[in-house]
């Protein structure tokens, strides 16, 4: 069975299970996001960041020695994830792939069979992805404990609780490499309560560290002459061996 569990530092989370079970998974989330074709520059931008989790559970499938098999997150990136994963099951459940039915054979004649194809394995995906987004959230309000998640505002709990559907799409990408780094370098005795507010800078998009950072790498990207922010190579330093 496939089974989520916090890292013994309180890092991130633990994805484990057989072969099977991290493909299932795998194949659950790809039908969901849809092919690269369909989607908008901002839509690819963040479903790659999406896509990573299925690149670390095909990594994880590839280990032959384990019968069971595992991934480890960081927090800050699998509740985005969860997030994300939330924002694509409603998207597909009233339009599949974000795209009217009627209109496939017009604007994609190529994706025709496939889109056919995968439709019909929604249904099964969601409850796969369901299933998932449960388990690490219900790891989630174990790590951090009732007492901290009910400080958090309404909108805020709601959303944690698949309730409502954060506009993931709105998220500063880079802010989420700095949410990591930023949860990294705390104490792990102090996690749990530094986690309840990273998850809050997270879901209001527009707090004021996301906005700075956005508007330093904007100046980064005019002072180094490049066209795109995506051509910059702003990536954040992360630790080549992180004590999960």
């Amino acid at each position: 069975m496939l089974t989520v569990t916090s890292t013994p530092h309180l890092t991130g989370i633990t994805i484990e299970g057989n072969e099977d079970e991290l493909r299932s998974l795998y194949d659950a989330v790809w039908v969901l996001v849809g092919p690269i074709e369909i989607q908008t520059p901002s839509q690819n931008a963040h479903n790659e960041r999406l896509l990573a989790l299925c690149y670390d559970l095909r990594h994880a499938q590839i280990d032959s020695t384990p019968k069971l098999k595992h991934t480890r997150i960081l927090w800050p990136e699998a509740m985005f994830e969860v997030m994300m994963l939330n924002y694509l099951i409603e998207r597909n459940t009233n339009n599949f792939w974000g795209i009217n039915e009627r209109l496939v054979p017009q604007r994609h004649p190529e994706l025709i069979e496939t889109y056919n194809q995968e439709r019909k394995k929604l249904y099964s995906s969601i409850a796969i992805v369901r299933y998932f987004q449960y388990m690490v959230l219900s790891v989630f309000h174990q790590t951090v404990g009732e007492k901290r998640f009910k400080t958090m505002p309404g909108d805020d709990q709601a959303m944690l609780n698949l309730e409502k559907t954060c506009p993931v799409y709105f998220i500063f990408l880079p802010f989420i490499d700095q949410l990591n780094l930023d949860y990294l370098n705390w104490d792990p005795k102090k996690r749990p309560s530094y986690l309840v507010n990273v998850i809050r800078k997270l879901i209001n998009y527009d707090h004021y560290e996301s906005k700075k950072l956005q508007y330093d790498l904007n100046q980064d990207t005019k002072a180094s002459q490049v066209q795109h922010l995506s051509d910059l190579d702003y990536y954040f330093p992360y630790p080549q061996d992180i004590e999960w």
